[in-house]
């Protein structure tokens, strides 16, 4: 049973938090304490194994915490999802919680944080056995690498031995995948544990990138490079494929190709239209678009067509084989609607009832969209699949 420590002076958050963990799967003690100083006087006869904080300018919070408790882990609970994290958190925390989204998150957030390390006196990396220079054949490491399909959020699989480029397969430029390894290869905890989650900001990319970096075997590291928001039991699953390829790789062993993702015309796309009850706040509209995302994004779907409005939600998603239409409209609806109840504190019923849904893979035209619109509330309804 962890011991688990908020501070917060958002007692509502801390509220929702506290009730978020207590429904986890494992049994977690949890305290609420409203200021650094309660915190500190906490871990002076009562150590944590993981502590919630705010994010602070310059670390005094986090400094202050670690003085008296070392190997304490810490999550950063962050704003907003487009918040940047300070630099001073750069490969000392164990993970961010996006406070709007806490419901969805805090399952893995918590279950990797517990399986880090704060911080250690010896390096895992020193203790290893020599490696076989032709084992890192970066042709073969790239062949490797492009074996599992990285989706939509990460952007690129970097392979590195300390801090050295054996190879990478993605998005990212030359010199930006040669930053990340010099990055992974400093910042890296080398302890026995196996998994590292750290932020990283390059010159031309817009906002952090989240770095999932698995351990894999003799000094070797896979890291994934996300979008910040990427779930992270999206980046374990697809760490996990490439962490047995790479150590056939490695082991100089042929590579037997993984069964492939469900690929696109085993799936269905559906274009998916509801209104709200009243006009949306402008305040609103990103929040929600993010929400959606998320929503999307964990449970399997890609949104390939997002418009967030004041008058009307059209979107057009591709699901997963075993999720019909309208299992997708519940999960939208009813998932935006208690992700924004959650943030806001207030019970609010934001959608009118019914929605507009058809099979297709293109958004609704500007005239299909205006019947639509058009249509009083009553008598909007599910459309079946076409």
């Amino acid at each position: 049973m962890a011991q688990i420590l908020i501070v917060d002076t958002d007692t509502a958050f801390a509220q929702r938090l506290s009730k978020a963990l207590s429904q986890l799967e494992e049994e977690h003690t949890v305290v609420h304490v409203k200021t650094a100083i309660e915190a500190r006087l906490l871990l002076a006869s009562q150590p944590q194994d993981l502590a919630f904080i705010p994010p602070e300018e310059n670390g005094e919070g986090m400094n202050a915490l670690r003085s008296l408790q070392p190997d304490l882990r810490l999550v950063i609970t962050a704003p907003t999802v487009d918040f940047t994290l300070p630099a001073v958190y750069g490969g000392r925390v164990q993970g961010v919680l996006i406070r709007p989204l806490l419901h969805f998150d805090v399952e893995d957030v918590v279950r990797t944080a517990l399986n880090q390390p704060a911080a250690t006196s010896t390096s895992f990396m020193s203790r290893q056995r020599p490696v076989q220079a032709d084992w890192a054949d970066s042709s073969a490491v790239i062949d490797a690498l492009q074996k599992v399909n990285l989706g939509e959020l990460v952007k690129t699989a970097v392979f590195t031995r300390g801090a050295r480029l054996i190879g990478y397969w993605g998005d990212l430029t030359d010199a930006e995948a040669a930053a990340t390894a010099h990055h992974i290869g400093h910042t890296w905890n080398g302890s026995n544990y196996r998994i590292q989650i750290q932020f990283m900001h390059l010159p031309a990319q817009n906002g952090d990138l989240l770095l999932y970096t698995r351990y894999i075997i003799d000094q070797f590291l896979l890291t994934l490079v996300s979008l910040p928001d990427t779930p992270l039991s999206e980046l374990r699953r697809r760490a996990e494929q490439l962490a047995n390829i790479l150590r056939d790789t490695l082991a100089g062993e042929a590579t037997i190709s993984q069964s492939p993702d469900v690929q696109p015309s085993q799936r269905t796309t559906y274009a998916v239209v509801w209104r709200p009850v009243n006009t949306l706040p402008t305040a609103l509209l990103i929040p929600l678009r993010r929400i959606i995302e998320r929503l999307a994004t964990a449970n399997g779907c890609v949104l390939t067509h997002s418009e967030v409005r004041p008058d009307v939600i059209h979107l057009v998603v591709n699901c997963p084989p075993e999720h019909s239409s309208s299992w997708l409209v519940v999960l939208l609806k009813s998932g935006t609607e208690e992700a924004i109840q959650e943030e806001y504190g207030v019970m609010v019923n934001l959608w009118e009832p019914g929605y507009h849904v058809e099979e297709r893979e293109e958004p609704l035209a500007a005239s299909e969209l205006r019947v639509f619109l058009q249509q009083k509330a009553g008598s909007r309804r599910a459309i079946g699949n076409r």
